[in-house]
């Protein structure tokens, strides 16, 4: 079987990296006033979880596209997390 993204957006419940666009005005519109601002630490913070999460994946890299497996259901289990922590 030939790894591909395709096959591990599926396995990963189907992320879509165009899904964080959609949902940033949803998060930047209650700051209206301050909007340029809050753009700015959205993307500093995605930038930043990306180089992160690249950096590990990278660090554990033995070749095969297991490393990458675990990186994704990893950050997988964290948003999970996330979810279930902020929506209280």
């Amino acid at each position: 079987m030939k790894w591909s993204h395709g096959r591990a957006g599926r396995a990963c419940g189907d992320c879509d990296p165009r899904a964080l666009s959609a949902v940033a005005p949803l998060v930047i519109a209650p700051h209206g006033e301050i909007a340029g601002s809050a753009s700015a630490l959205l993307g500093v913070f995605q930038f930043g979880v990306g180089a992160l999460a690249g950096a590990l994946v990278g660090m554990f890299d033995d070749g095969t596209a297991l490393t990458m497996a675990v990186g994704l259901a990893c950050c997988a289990v964290v948003g999970w997390v996330v979810l279930r922590t902020m929506a209280r």
